[in-house]
Parts: structure tokens; C-alpha cells; sequence
């Protein structure tokens, strides 16, 4: 949801323009998208996915059960994981720069949830989790409200 917003509504990254015209600015073509370059690449497992960056799932983007780590921040904890480094670190909050003290407000002020309930498909979603699931059950979140 977030590089859709980054790279294809704000359009913020001259490298994804023709992807953006190409897309519409339209979440579900977007979706699309991204499943079809998965099927083309063979799928996207631990090690073997080629897809962008941006919406590669993390799991094959890094060891994350290879190395042991002291603490996984998430957007939902943001603020708290933040103050927590930086505590641990031992640097005040106003040595950050502004941006990262706070969320940025998205393109079109939809939630995680909206996007996927209003914007796509049942089978739309389904495919999204199957492709995204190791990541779901890593970092311990359920996609049952997406589904």
C-alpha cells in the first residue's frame, strides 16, 4: 500500500512514471500487477523473488531468520520503536529530522483495510496473502481482516 502510494499516486520517483500511466493511479491494477510479475518470475519465496523492491515481500529480501535481532519495529509502534532506539542509543528525539517524528498522511487518506475491502477483489486478496503470507506469520499479524 505504501509504495503504491509513494511511487504511483504521489508519483514521487521519476523511475515509476511509466508504470504510474501504465497503472491508471488504480489500486486493483496495481494489485494486478504485482501478481502477474510474481507468476511470470516463477513466484516469490525465501530467496527466489524478483520483483521490485518496493513491494517484494520482506521475506525474500533479507535473512530475518539468519540473524538475531534485538528489535523489529512496526508502523503500528512507530513512535514508541522510535523513542525506544533512540533511547537506547542515547540521542534526543530532536536530532532526528521532523519527517520521522511523525506519519506522513497518505495520498488519498485511506486505511490499510479500506484498500483492500473497497478497492479489491475477494480473489484479489486471496492471492495477495498467499504471496505475502510468510511475512503475515513472521512479524505476527493476521489477515483476517483483509480477507
Amino acid at each position: 500500500m505504501s509504495a503504491f502510494e509513494n511511487k504511483i499516486l504521489e508519483r514521487s520517483d521519476p523511475g515509476y512514471q511509466e508504470l504510474a500511466d501504465r497503472l491508471k493511479a488504480n489500486f486493483s491494477t496495481f494489485a494486478d500487477h504485482i501478481l502477474r510479475q510474481s507468476q511470470q518470475e516463477g513466484g516469490c519465496g525465501i530467496w527466489s523473488c524478483r520483483l521490485d523492491v518496493h513491494w517484494m515481500p520482506y521475506v525474500s529480501r533479507c535473512a530475518y531468520c539468519a540473524l538475531s535481532y534485538d528489535l523489529i519495529g512496526k508502523v503500528e509502534t512507530f513512535g514508541a520503536d522510535v523513542s525506544g532506539i533512540l533511547r537506547r542509543a542515547n540521542i534526543s528525539s530532536a536530532a532526528i529530522a521532523p519527517d520521522l517524528r511523525t506519519n506522513r498522511r497518505k495520498a488519498n487518506n485511506l486505511t490499510g483495510k479500506e484498500y483492500f475491502s473497497r478497492l479489491l477483489t475477494t480473489p484479489q486478496r486471496r492471492s495477495l496473502f498467499e504471496m505475502y503470507r510468510l511475512d503475515f506469520e513472521m512479524f505476527g499479524y493476521s489477515a483476517s481482516e483483509y480477507l
